[in-house]
Formats: C-alpha cells, sequence, structure tokens
C-alpha cells in the first residue's frame, strides 16, 4: 500500500508516524499546486491563441474600405434632440422631488467635468454608505 493510499483512508492515518504524515501532506500539497500550475498555463495558452486569433479579424476589418460619412445632421435637427433631453430631465426631475412637471423649469443644462458620469457616483455613493 503507498503512502497516498494510506494517508487517504482515515483510519490508517492514526497508525501512521509524524514523518510519514509531513511527508504526505507536502506530496499532496505538491500534487495540488502542480496541478493548478499547469491548469493555469493551458488557460494562458487558451487566452493567447484567442487573442491572436481576435487580432487577425482586426487587421481583415482594417483592410475593408470604410465609405464616406454622410452630411451633417441639420440644425433642425439638434435642436429637437435638445428639447428632447430637457422633457427627460424634467420629467426625471419630477419623479425624482414629487412635483408635478408644470411647476420644474428647467433653465440651463451642462455637463460636469468628470470621468464618470454624476448618476455613477451618487450609485456608488449610496451603495457605499448603505454597507457602513
Amino acid at each position: 500500500m503507498t503512502l497516498l493510499e494510506r494517508f487517504a483512508d482515515p483510519d490508517l492515518i492514526v497508525q501512521m508516524e509524524f514523518s510519514q504524515k509531513v511527508l504526505a501532506s507536502t506530496y499532496v500539497a505538491l500534487l495540488g499546486m502542480g496541478i493548478t500550475f499547469l491548469a493555469l498555463i493551458l488557460l494562458w495558452g487558451v487566452i493567447e491563441i484567442q487573442s491572436r486569433l481576435v487580432a487577425g479579424i482586426d487587421k481583415k476589418t482594417e483592410a475593408v474600405k470604410v465609405a464616406p460619412k454622410a452630411k451633417a445632421p441639420e440644425v433642425k435637427a439638434a435642436v429637437t434632440e435638445d428639447l428632447e433631453l430637457v422633457a427627460v430631465i424634467t420629467a426625471a426631475l419630477a419623479a425624482a422631488t414629487g412635483q408635478p412637471m408644470n411647476q420644474i423649469v428647467v433653465k440651463n443644462i451642462r455637463r460636469i467635468a468628470g470621468e464618470q458620469p454624476a448618476w455613477k457616483s451618487a450609485g456608488i455613493n449610496a451603495q457605499f454608505f448603505k454597507r457602513m
């Protein structure tokens, strides 16, 4: 009976000497780390193959010529989009404050500087303080 077979049986572990237990434990630990290391190498290889395939696909799409861009949209369309944006912001403010929409007047809309949108920062802060 091998050392690992004796180590696997709970009744035989009690009968083993301390040095045999240490040797078997070391063997099991090295075996586990070796299998994990081999799995990581296999995973690395799969990722490397996929990245090379994607890079090859990207090179093929670069070779395709891009069609000329269409004309710039008319100013009238931009004004319509701005009015839609004002309407959406007004509706969101009305829903958040509980006031009727006719009592809310949006005078100015400007982007706030920052890497992430204000709603994302507010959500992160809310989650952070909820857990505190």
